[in-house]
């Protein structure tokens, strides 16, 4: 594990993988990456793993140690780094973990693939959680105005401290995520 970290996979043992959230039963991702083993080749045992959030802490160190990969879901995607950066992937190298969000780049890629550009353009955002705080982390990020809407005002005022979010209403909207 140290000198080779992904031996086992190069021998043809399939890659430890799994979701972790406090309600992952219904969740398609096994369907997902069984897709992907057929496509690629590359065998994957992905497992859904239910966790409470009081036990959170302790149990997905256990098992991030011992996963290749891991996805999280709500309520865990903000609880990793912060709360205004969340995180939905960890993939482990030998004995460090690297952390990112696989969502941003989805929507960056989506836009472009279709011809748009996000720079000085608008978007407004319905909601508040995990990928909502990442649509707006990337979209600003890639210079675009961004509008956000909640069912509780608070949420968005905490937000704009984190991010350049419009406070005024535009006309005119390039695209809406909800």
């Amino acid at each position: 594990a140290i000198s080779c970290p992904n031996f086992f996979q190069l021998l043809g043992f399939p890659f430890q993988c799994g979701l972790i959230g406090s309600d992952v039963k219904n969740s398609l991702s096994p369907k997902v990456y069984s897709a992907l083993t057929k496509a690629t080749g590359i065998e994957i045992n992905y497992q859904l793993y239910n966790i409470p959030e009081d036990e959170f802490d302790k149990t997905h160190k256990e098992l991030t140690s011992k996963l290749y990969g891991t996805n999280f879901t709500m309520p865990y995607k903000t609880k990793l780094i912060s709360k205004y950066i969340p995180v939905n992937t960890l993939k482990r190298v030998g004995k460090n973990h690297i952390f990112y969000n696989t969502d941003g780049y989805g929507i960056i890629f989506g836009l472009r693939q279709n011809g748009f550009k996000p720079a000085n353009k608008t978007y407004l955002i319905l909601g508040c959680g995990g990928t909502a705080i990442e649509a707006i982390r990337i979209l600003v990020k890639f210079g675009a105005n961004v509008l956000v809407r909640n069912r509780t005002a608070h949420k968005v005022e905490e937000l704009s401290r984190y991010y350049p979010i419009e406070k005024r209403h535009f006309g005119h909207f390039d695209g809406i995520f909800s």
